[in-house]
């Protein structure tokens, strides 16, 4: 991609430019589709740097408005309750 491109999300239009997603594995294939190539085998861990509205939100593969770590242990400790209380209605049940 080269530039930012306007993504339409049925709300007001978004300016994004993602930027350093790798396709030398596409080039070894010789695929002939980088497009198809990018939305079937490529994931966000692929993506270095991403920019919206002029606001760098992932620079070098790492989120820029959001602590991982933060966002990991708040999702480990959900999953932990949603485990206890599961695990409470099949012994209930």
């Amino acid at each position: 991609m080269s530039g930012p491109q306007t993504i339409e999300t049925g709300h007001a239009p978004i300016r994004a430019w993602v930027e350093g997603v790798p396709v030398e594995e596409a080039a070894r294939r010789q695929l002939f589709n980088i497009a198809a190539h990018l939305v079937f085998s490529a994931s966000g861990r692929d993506v270095r740097d991403v920019w919206v509205d002029g606001n760098r939100i992932v620079a070098d593969g790492e989120p820029q408005t959001f602590d991982v770590a933060h966002v990991r242990a708040e999702a480990q400790a959900a999953a932990e309750e949603l485990f206890e209380r599961r695990a409470k209605v099949l012994a209930d049940g």
